[in-house]
Formats: C-alpha cells, structure tokens, sequence
C-alpha cells in the first residue's frame, strides 16, 4: 500500500512540475521553400494550458505575411511573371508536448484558419514585336484573385531560456503547409504558368521567430 502512495505522489508531483500555462509574445520571419521574394514577417500571441503530465493545449492568433515571385522570361523576348504580396491573420489552435526532464523544449502540432487582411497581385506579361505582331506589355492588377480566407497546418519546436522563475525568452521553429491556394491567379496563354500555380501560390514556408513569456 505504501509504496503504490509513494508511486501515487511521484505521479502527481511530476504532473504538477509540468502543469504550467504559457503565455508567449513573439515575432519572425520565414521564408517559401518555392518562389520566394523576399522575407515574410509574423507577429502573434500564443497561449498553452497545460492540461496533464508534459501535454497542453492552446491557440495563436497572429499575422503572417506571404511574400512570392515567379518568373518565366525566355531570352528577354517573351514571358510572364508573378509578385504575390499578401498578409493574413491566423486563428490556430495548437497541440503541445514538454519534452526532457525539464520541460525546456516543446514540440506541437497546430492547424487553423487565416482572414486576409492586405494584398497585391501584380501580373506582368510582354512580348517583342515581331514582322507579324506589334508586340506588347502589360501590368495587370489581379489582387482580387486573392483568396479571402486559407487553411493552415503547421508543426515546430520551441526551446525556453528562463530569465526567471515566470519569465524567459523562447526560440521556435515552424515548419507550415498550405492546403489552400492563397490565389486562384492564371494566364490562359501561358501554360507552363498555368502547370505551375498550384507550387506558387500552395507554399510550404519555414519562419523562425523569437518571443518572451509569461508562465505561472
């Protein structure tokens, strides 16, 4: 009887070591594994409750932006080209898993939905002239092809520095898919263009970002 008491305490003194609810204030930047521009910036909030022995669960609401280029160009002659430009704000519930004896590092997994809240789309298409045709260029605006709404799913790590006992910085890793198209943009003359925007605008995205929290 008295060693299952002794194995009862362990058990529930360990889930208390690991019963912590995290607040986390942070900030990024990622970049697409496909056509990317430039470096897409994110900010957020994020909150994890632990809820038993090393798991917890939480959401982020943060904004995402998304930052793309494709180009086809043959020889200066003719081609097309894409600038994709756009900012989302996420609502994502998330799974979390304390690991080590410490519980510094999390792993989780998250998934959610983003509203979009700016965007530019810019399609530019040109082709010299030619004894048969005059040749042409042109800058179509195609930001209303933009979707309004995208799915996300995404899975990283979080590894904690205490600065005290309730607060401390945190480095995380992130790794996310886009089920969604974040635009429905094509060229009906340009095939190639075509064939490919499922890879341009369904990006996977690799962001770092750096926080501090608040646990309790």
């Amino acid at each position: 009887m008295k060693r299952i008491l002794l194995i009862t305490v362990f058990i529930l003194s360990a889930v208390q070591a690991f019963s912590n609810s995290f607040i986390y204030l942070w900030g990024g930047e990622g970049i697409s594994t496909h056509n990317n521009y430039n470096l897409g910036m994110s900010a957020g909030l994020t909150y994890d409750h632990a809820l038993f022995y090393r798991m917890a669960f939480g959401a982020s609401v943060f904004m995402q932006n998304y930052n793309l280029y494709y180009n086809k160009e043959e020889g200066g002659i003719n081609g097309v080209t894409d600038r994709h430009k756009s900012n989302y704000a996420f609502l994502s519930p998330e799974f979390n898993f304390h690991l080590g004896k410490t519980g510094r590092v999390h792993v989780y997994l998250t998934g959610g939905v983003g509203f979009n809240i700016g965007c530019t789309d810019t399609l530019h298409k040109w082709a010299a002239p030619t004894a048969l045709s005059p040749g042409y260029d042109s800058v179509i605006d195609k930001s209303a092809n933009i979707n309004k709404m995208v799915s996300r799913f995404a899975f990283g790590a979080t590894e904690h520095f205490y600065i005290s006992k309730h607060i401390g910085m945190s480095f995380t890793e992130d790794f996310a898919y886009l089920p969604s198209l974040l635009s429905t943009t094509t060229e009906p003359t340009d095939r190639v263009f075509n064939n490919n925007v499922r890879q341009i605008f369904r990006p996977a995205y690799i962001s770092l970002r750096i926080g501090f929290y608040f646990k309790n």
